[in-house]
């Protein structure tokens, strides 16, 4: 797997409803709320590992993407806990947030 991945969604939820989603699904991250000039609202996770979520709420389709950095590929086993992720993103989050149209790995 690789260090970054994005995934579409189409998506009718709104900025709260994505971070109350994220809060509950994924418990082991510190969440955010945001507004950038270029593109809009967004809610962002990190974790002490060095993984990072971001969803793109005002993108259409909605954008989520999953990055690892440095620290992350040190302390862990990664393609383990690259796929534990993953799979939890996959299975407790995306049914949640809205239709998959498109996944890209960088």
């Amino acid at each position: 797997m690789k260090d970054y991945l994005v995934f579409s969604m189409k998506s009718d939820l709104n900025q709260d409803s994505v971070f109350k989603l994220m809060q509950t699904a994924l418990t082991d991250f510190s969440w955010k709320t945001g507004d950038s000039d270029a593109q809009g609202l967004y809610v962002s996770g990190a974790r002490s590992d060095g993984v990072y979520l971001k969803v793109w709420i005002s993108e259409n389709p909605f954008k989520l993407s999953m990055s690892f950095n440095e620290s992350f590929k040190i302390s862990t086993d990664e393609a383990v806990s690259k796929k534990m992720l993953f799979d939890r993103v996959s299975n407790d989050v995306l049914p949640n947030l809205g239709v998959l149209l498109e996944l890209k790995e960088s």
